[in-house]
Parts: C-alpha cells; structure tokens; sequence
C-alpha cells in the first residue's frame, strides 16, 4: 500500500493558486463551507488543482503546437518569408448581375483588420469574350456613389470616403450601378473585379439578364 501511494505521488503534479482577498472564491474559502473542499470547487476557482504528470505533458505540447502552428499559420515565424494574413483585406462577391444598364452585386469583407477599412480604389466590368472593359469606375467616382445605391444589411456600413468606397470588416450590402452607355450581350461572358488600394482585387463573373 505505501508503494502505491509513493507511485500515485510521482505521477501527481499541484498546481497551487493563491486567491485574491476580495475574490469571491477568496471570500467563500474564508467561510470554511462544506462545498470549498471538494474538488470541483478547486477546479472552478483558484484552488490547489492536482494533475496527472502525463495530462499536464500532453496538454502542454497541445498547447506548444497550436501556439506554433498558429504563429507559422498567420505571421510565418518559424519558416520562410514573414506575413501578415489577419491585415490582408478579403472581400467576396456575390449575386452579380448586370441587366440593361443596371449592375447589381453583393460585397461582404470577411477578413483583415478590425479598425482598418478595405478601400475600394476600382470596379471594373470586362467583356472576357472581346477583351475589353466596358465599365470602369475609378476611385473618384466610387468616393461619390449616391448612398441610396448601396443598401446595407449589417451595422458596418459601406460608404463612400474622401478618396474611395470603404468596407469596413463585417460589412455587407448589394451595390446596384449604372453602366452608362454600356450594354451587355447576352452572347458574351462577363467579368467584375473589385481592385483595393492595397492593390489585392477580387473577381466574379457575371450573369447577364434578370
């Protein structure tokens, strides 16, 4: 029995805690209640917490890889050239149309920076069929779109700025614009990139007709 419990001691690891004076686990510990000596009341709070030394090594390499991978994932810190994936702006398109003069398409920015906006400098539409753009709107006149063109669907909002169109990250709204003297033919292939500041574009065909 004592080499039992002399193996059952080698395998065993205490993390010790100190709780706060004014926490409330502090504050229930001091009342000396039943229930602050079992168990589960250690592992909710700051008590002393008794693992197996295996558990704490196969927890603590779970932990050593995904800090790595996640690293390597994102920035490129353990091999080859550094990035950043969270800064880069994504935007996807969808439900594009054009119909007559009117072009209609859905944007939605996924990804990039939370304080930081996407800001769209190009909305090009290209007939891929006689390879040349037909619509080709520049940062100018993206930075005066009429808000009643853009209907938005989230509480980021995309709006017109000083100098481009702004999509914030999360935001979402059906754009709907006029292609002027443009007119599609229903026999040709269409495409519309949106080109960001940040020179990334993205691309979607077309779907001509209603």
């Amino acid at each position: 029995m004592a080499d039992r419990d002399s193996r059952r001691r080698r395998r065993a690891v205490v993390v010790p805690q100190r709780r706060g004076h004014y926490s409330l686990d502090g504050f229930l510990a001091a009342r000396n209640n039943a229930f602050t000596r079992t168990r589960m009341f250690s592992w909710l709070t700051s008590g002393d917490v008794t693992l197996d030394r295996r558990a704490v090594f196969a927890g603590s390499i779970a932990v050593l890889s995904l800090t790595l991978f996640t690293n390597q994932y994102f920035h490129g810190g353990l091999y080859g050239p550094l990035h950043n994936k969270s800064i880069a702006p994504t935007i996807e398109i969808s439900d594009a149309r054009i119909d007559t003069d009117v072009l209609r398409f859905t944007i939605y920015r996924t990804d990039g920076v939370d304080v930081y906006g996407s800001f769209l400098i190009g909305v090009a539409v290209t007939d891929d069929t006689a390879g040349k753009k037909v619509v080709n709107l520049n940062a100018d006149q993206l930075s005066r779109l009429p808000q009643h063109v853009i209907a938005n669907r989230y509480i980021a909002k995309v709006k017109p700025g000083a100098h481009s169109l702004i999509v914030p990250l999360g935001a979402k709204a059906e754009l709907t614009m006029n292609t002027g003297s443009a007119r599609p033919n229903t026999d040709h292939r269409y495409r519309l990139t949106l080109t960001d500041i940040s020179g990334a574009t993205w691309s979607q065909e077309i779907v001509v007709g209603s």
